[in-house]
């Protein structure tokens, strides 16, 4: 059963530490993971199974709108993220009471679209800025999902 909390610094540090997880977050210019400090302008929501963390999802407010972002720890992607997300949306539209929920996704990682897209999020337009990995320069889209 998915179950969702206030997440604890250390279940935060755990998600963005993973190797997987920070390679697909960090941008060119980010610093090394181990030097990364937990953006405070945000609540950062912990998704367990069965005591065991799953993943960590943050939202910022953007004008009245929840702009996310969800990581998944690799292991439990093919398991949990449909019922993490929908948990987490869950969460955001009935008890924050949000009317609309916005991500920004690089064009990097079609996958990471992809799900976006088929759980129920359109794309609304492109980011005025870029992603850059790897030396290059990516575009960003710009997803919503209302209800």
């Amino acid at each position: 059963m998915i179950e969702l909390s206030i997440a604890t610094d250390a279940e935060i540090l755990e998600v963005f530490h993973n190797d997987v997880i920070w390679n697909a977050v960090a941008s060119d210019k980010a610093p090394s993971k181990e030097d990364w400090e937990i953006q405070r302008d945000g609540e950062y929501i912990a998704c367990k199974v069965n005591d065991v963390l799953i993943g960590v999802a943050v939202h910022h407010d953007v004008s009245g709108e929840a702009q996310i972002h969800f990581q998944v720890l690799p292991q439990y992607r093919k398991y949990y993220a449909k019922a993490f997300l929908n948990a987490f949306l869950n969460y955001l539209f009935d008890e924050l009471r949000y009317e609309k929920v916005i991500a920004e996704i690089p064009a990097a990682y079609p996958n990471v679209l992809i799900f976006a897209l088929k759980n129920g999020f359109s794309i609304t337009g492109m980011a005025d800025h870029t992603f850059k990995k790897n030396g290059i320069d990516h575009a960003v889209y710009e997803v919503a999902l209302e209800r």
